[in-house]
């Protein structure tokens, strides 16, 4: 019984084998979370430091560029609980990210970052109450060399304004902005020739709450040129901040989505009290969303793709050859134990009967009778 089962525990065991291979995944085995209109979360890739580090507390508002080489850079806010200041990690693919370190500290109070590259130039809009302007040769070394645009109290935006967008348009460039009377958060538009002193082009906002689930203030918007124009922002309604989509024909008048596209998961994910902030990219990929997620006590930077850039499922390539080893050694066990194991029906001749235990002893057949067993 042992031999004829052997070869078949064998061929479980390559079938084992060859299960795994076609089931196991590359390192980027990333959590798969469907929660937004033609985009697929992946999960949280930038996470908090340890107590005491500069985003403990805090990584968020992210801005992330690829390099000429295909390298990603990111900016990101880091707080740890006292201080705010601006951080850089870097990546080979855009999923899996190395911490830098602080890049720019504005009197503990810089955030909400976005960066443009011009030639071998990078520029950077930060808030810090202001919309400030620095400048820097790698991405690391900055120098605040202005600032681009300040409060303008008593109106809608003048107690704040942050969470800075450029678009180059025209000849010029449009800073979409944050602005805050205190009370709720609005979108505004302001132009210039250069990197600072922007001139608004309204005294009212472009974008104002007024939605459904985005009632209460609108921010952080991430604006497309196109045909047409598209902008990414954060809303709040009753309950948590959300990202929604609007578009535009000429990127000053704004018509909103009725839901939205990115939305918390539920608890106790990661991203469970609010989805804030997505910054897209875009690449022979397509385009990508890096997006602030919090628990309501963490806030961690995500990412979500559109679907065709699910990471798929890779095999091993050093089980390749396992398998092949695995499939000799079946057949070779398999050779083994068929000729350890076989025993043809015996033909006995000229040799003693084989009493039938049905039969009377007076019935059995005569001596030296030639006996041969049923070869069937």
């Amino acid at each position: 019984m042992v031999s004829r089962h052997l070869p078949t525990l064998a061929a479980l065991s390559a079938i084992i084998v060859i299960a795994s291979a076609l089931t196991s995944v590359s390192p980027r085995d990333f959590s798969l979370q469907v929660g937004a209109t033609g985009f697929v979360k992946i999960g949280a890739i930038i996470d908090n430091g340890p107590p005491g580090t500069p985003d403990s507390v805090w990584a968020r508002d992210p801005t992330v560029l690829q390099e000429p080489d295909g390298s990603f850079k990111m900016w990101y806010n880091g707080f740890d609980g006292g201080r705010s200041i601006i951080l850089l990690a870097t990546s080979s693919d855009g999923f899996s990210w190395t911490k830098q370190g602080a890049v720019l500290d504005y009197g503990g109070n810089a955030g909400a970052p976005f960066v443009l590259r011009e030639g071998s130039t990078y520029h950077m809009w930060f808030q810090a109450g202001s919309i400030f302007h620095a400048v820097s040769q790698d991405g690391q070394s900055w120098t605040v060399d202005g600032i681009a645009l300040a409060p303008n109290y008593p109106n809608w935006d003048g107690l704040t304004v942050g969470t800075p967008w450029v678009v180059q348009y025209g000849g010029q460039y449009q800073l979409y902005f944050m602005g805050s009377d205190g009370g709720t958060d609005r979108i505004g538009l302001a132009t210039s020739s250069t990197y600072w002193n922007f001139t608004r082009v309204s005294s009212s906002p472009v974008f104002e709450p007024g939605g459904t689930w985005d009632s209460f203030k609108v921010r952080n918007p991430a604006v497309k040129p196109g045909n047409p124009w598209i902008m990414y922002y954060a809303g709040l309604g009753n309950s948590f901040f959300q990202v929604g989509i609007a578009t535009s024909p000429d990127g000053v008048g704004w018509t909103r989505s009725s839901t939205p596209i990115l939305a918390p998961d539920p608890s106790p994910s990661w991203d469970s009290q609010g989805t804030v902030g997505a910054k897209f990219i875009d690449g022979a990929y397509g385009r990508r969303l890096y997006y602030t997620g919090s628990d309501g006590s963490r806030a961690k930077i995500g990412l979500a793709v559109e679907p065709s850039e699910i990471p798929q499922p890779a095999a091993n390539p050093w089980q390749i050859p396992i398998l092949v080893s695995i499939a000799a050694m079946d057949g070779a066990i398999g050779l083994f134990w068929y000729f350890v194991s076989y025993r043809p029906k015996e033909v006995r001749r000229n040799s003693a009967p084989i009493r039938d235990p049905s039969r009377p002893l007076a019935s059995r057949p005569p001596k030296n009778v030639e006996i041969v067993t049923d070869p069937s």
